[in-house]
């Protein structure tokens, strides 16, 4: 017995079909004809099934007014042993960071990093990202997260470590073994994100179709361009000879070359991870990323505010230390309105980041829900993968 035919021919991709029959002809057995329920072609992008839309492990099928618009093909959770290395090599850089804390560090004088204020702040800062990203390795809350945070991280660290090494030579041998353990740390946190990497799809960058992207290349543009100048102001006051002076310090192109160099190199990090963050998908792989580079110039916007507290020599002005004391020299530190700015466009990047990651998190949770039940046609059709209707369907005789 043959199967009665529609009486209208059959519809297209996705779209119900009323009058098509609800099985086979009663009293037969077997299985009922599964209808096609792909993406309506008028409506959905032609990239869904590439998976292009994708945000944080959900493929977005089409756009938001359509009856239905996504469904889940993430990858599957990575397994602990597969993650394991990774997260093992992260935690040996947050092992080695904080050793690098005891040993002599560069400077003048070369000292611990434990016995100044404003070294502990930079140091405890790095630290507090290692340690986020094992955590977020280890305990598959989101292994691209944690890769893409220790990327962010090491990216600028490795400037800031060239500026201190830069600095060494400059006052000494460079034989401090605080800096080389840090690096040698850093090394193993390079290690560990690209094992990492390897164990999870991260995504790739892409054209960027939103208006946050832009705001984000300009707070980045405007970091760099206000941690270049002097961020700090020694203001010297002689009241017995009714005199006053002051100085800036920090600007990065009055150092010596080879330390201007390694200053370079750590906004030229940031920047480039700031901005590749910025047009990367999925949004939240990308956020992390740009935290990494945000949580490593933290340390330096805030031990800029330990360094305060730091006496500033007499030397500085010009002045011996027995001419400051006949005078009754005092000196005060600030900081400059750069570092307010910096401060600034720091948060700013941080918050377009985080409201980027938190808005596709949204949409991606809202299209989630959009997704048809099983059973949503009710005329007999089965919600999976169909061949062509009616022509490769046999059925059985009544």
């Amino acid at each position: 017995m043959t199967p009665p035919s529609p009486k209208t021919s059959p519809p297209e991709a996705g779209q119900a079909a009323p009058n098509y029959p609800p099985g086979p002809p009663a009293g037969s057995s077997g299985p009922g004809p599964s209808y096609p329920i792909g993406p309506p072609s008028s409506s959905y992008s032609s990239d869904w099934l590439a998976g292009t839309g994708s945000t944080d492990g959900l493929a977005v099928i089409g756009s938001a007014d359509g009856p239905w618009a996504t469904t889940a093909i993430g990858p599957p959770r990575p397994a602990f042993a597969e993650v394991a290395l990774g997260g093992g090599l992260l935690l040996i850089c947050l092992g080695l960071h904080i050793g690098a804390m005891f040993p002599p560090y560069p400077g003048l004088p070369a000292n611990p990093v434990v016995s100044s204020s404003w070294e502990i702040a930079v140091y405890v800062c790095l630290e507090i990202g290692w340690a986020l990203a094992a955590v977020l390795v280890l305990t598959r809350i989101s292994v691209p997260g944690g890769a893409a945070l220790g990327a962010g991280l090491g990216a600028v660290e490795l400037g800031l470590l060239a500026v201190d090494i830069a600095n060494g030579f400059q006052v000494s041998d460079g034989s401090e073994a605080g800096a080389w353990l840090a690096l040698a740390g850093l090394g193993f946190g390079a290690a560990g994100v690209l094992v990492t990497a390897s164990t999870v799809p991260l995504g790739a960058p892409r054209v960027p179709q939103r208006r946050s992207a832009l705001f984000m290349l300009l707070a980045t543009f405007a970091v760099v361009l206000s941690y270049l100048p002097s961020w700090d102001k020694w203001t010297a006051v002689a009241p017995s000879l009714h005199a006053s002076g002051s100085v800036t310090e920090g600007n990065a192109f009055s150092q010596p070359a080879v330390v201007m160099a390694a200053v370079l190199l750590t906004v030229l990090g940031f920047a480039f991870v700031a901005v590749l963050g910025s047009v990367w998908y999925p949004l939240t792989v990308g956020a992390w990323a740009t935290a990494g580079a945000v949580i490593a110039l933290s340390s330096q916007l805030i031990s800029a505010i330990y360094q305060l507290s730091e006496p500033v020599p007499s030397t500085a002005f010009g002045v011996s230390a027995a001419q400051a004391r006949s005078v009754g020299l005092k000196i005060s530190t600030s900081l400059t309105g750069w570092w307010d700015a910096d401060v600034a466009a720091t948060v700013l990047l941080a918050f377009l980041a985080l409201s980027a990651a938190l808005s596709a998190r949204k949409t991606t949770t809202a299209a989630a829900e959009l997704t048809p039940p099983p059973g949503l046609f009710g005329n007999g059709s089965t919600d999976g993968a169909s061949d062509d209707w009616p022509a490769s369907r046999h059925w059985p005789g009544a």
